[in-house]
């Protein structure tokens, strides 16, 4: 009897609830480490693709993880910073600078102006045409580019986007249709869409 008034005093109903500032701590380390994951996977893939994921034509494979941020708004921090250390091959901070915020703008308009999958791909193939092309114009070719010049350098790299957008949606549409996809990644917004 004695032990089990001593088990009593140790033991507190509170204690065994989950605790709410508990949770939100757990949670944000969670998401900090499921950004960094994202980051370092963008890293490396644009590492090992280095020779396509530079330059007029590029085809940086990496990006089709931001169509995750059509789930998880919070994903574009994590290819922001992937983004940024993979630019940081190109030795140029115009392009750590600009590239990083194309690609940030790019995954916010995925996250909140799209209503479907489908639509969310065009928004880093518009962001990254023009913010590329201007950058690859007036930055590294000629400051004094023309504007074909710049139609000519954004027309190829959208082209690119446009490439790896389309097999990143349809690697996604298998990938979604998976039991693990939810428990995996938890989304937050657009559970229900489909394509």
């Amino acid at each position: 009897m004695a032990k089990n008034d001593q088990n009593k005093s140790f033991s507190n109903d509170t204690d065994s609830k989950p605790n709410k500032k508990h949770l939100d701590t757990h949670l944000l380390i969670v998401y900090i480490t499921q950004n960094a994951i994202v980051a370092a996977i963008y890293f490396v893939l644009t590492s090992f693709t280095q020779p396509i994921s530079f330059g007029m034509f590029q085809m940086r494979l990496a990006e089709a993880l931001g169509l995750l941020c059509f789930w998880r708004p919070d994903f574009a921090i994590g290819m922001s910073l992937g983004c940024f250390l993979s630019n940081a091959y190109s030795f140029s901070p115009w392009d750590m600078l600009f590239g990083t915020l194309a690609t940030l703008v790019s995954c916010l308009l995925m996250s909140y102006a799209s209503q479907w999958l489908w639509m969310a791909i065009i928004y880093p193939v518009v962001i990254n045409g023009l913010v590329v092309g201007a950058e690859l114009t007036w930055i590294f070719m000629n400051p004094t580019g023309t504007c074909i010049d710049f139609a000519v350098q954004g027309g190829w790299v959208a082209l690119g986007e446009f490439g790896v957008m389309l097999i990143g949606y349809l690697l996604w549409m298998i990938i979604r249709r998976l039991k693990i996809f939810d428990k995996v990644f938890k989304p937050t917004r657009h559970q229900n869409v489909r394509f």
